[in-house]
């Protein structure tokens, strides 16, 4: 029988020759460098995503402010949309004269003839007096039959002007006569343009997107880029 002895210069001997073999240039280079890949991979990814976090949080930031900066340009438009409505409805109930758009529209007590159209119209929905000529007739029979149970504000859904194609919104309040009975409505009707004309190219780019939603799920309007629309549809269900 061999003598331990034997055996132990034995595995000595193998060990360091196996220790050789692992710290031979041949092979300790490349495991070398692929330990270092490894390292550099991992950093590499590591930095991708702290990046992608702080860029993800810096487009969460800026499309809260301009939110917020959008929903209160929108709020100051409709509220002085609904103060024209109130201000004409208010004279035409006092005076009860068709010329009052007119004399109001003289001591320049009315909004910019370029971006709106103001109307009285009849209680059949015929347009008796208006600050933009040719107009007989109101666009929007929901928002001329909504005012005859309400005297709230009616937003009209997205309407196409038979003259210019354009699109646009009506915005109109009851108007009563001296008994309280309904005598007709006063109108305010703008392009849809009017409210995305805040989109900023700079910081939305083309493919961004802002609009004014309604509760029934319709775009009034909405601008991506260039392109606006309206009149989409939004399934808050889904």
């Amino acid at each position: 029988m061999r003598h331990w002895a034997d055996f132990a210069g034995i595995s000595g001997t193998t060990i360091r020759r196996l220790f050789h073999q692992v710290t031979d240039t041949y092979v300790l280079f490349p495991a070398f460098a692929l330990l270092m890949l490894v390292v550099i991979w991992a950093t590499t990814l590591h930095l991708i995503k702290v990046e992608r976090a702080g860029a993800e949080n810096a487009a969460f930031v800026l499309s809260r402010e301009l939110v917020a900066t959008y929903e209160a340009q929108a709020v100051r438009a409709l509220r002085e949309i609904d103060q024209t409505l109130k201000f004409v409805k208010y004279a035409y109930e006092l005076d009860g004269k068709q010329a009052v758009l007119q004399d109001l529209r003289t001591r320049a007590l009315l909004p910019a003839d370029l971006l709106f159209a103001v109307s009285i119209a009849d209680t059949k929905g015929d347009i008796i007096a208006s600050t933009r000529p040719g107009v007989t007739k109101s666009a929007d029979q929901e928002c001329f039959a909504t005012p005859l149970q309400s005297d709230s504000l009616c937003v009209s859904h997205p309407l196409k002007n038979p003259d210019s194609g354009e699109l646009i919104l009506q915005f109109s309040r009851r108007v009563n006569a001296a008994d309280g009975s309904f005598k007709g409505v006063v109108m305010v009707s703008t392009s849809v343009a009017y409210f995305v004309s805040g989109y900023e190219q700079a910081k939305l780019g083309e493919q961004g997107l802002i609009g004014i939603l309604g509760i029934d799920g319709v775009f009034r309007a909405r601008r991506t880029g260039d392109a606006i629309s309206a009149g989409d549809r939004v399934d808050y269900a889904s």
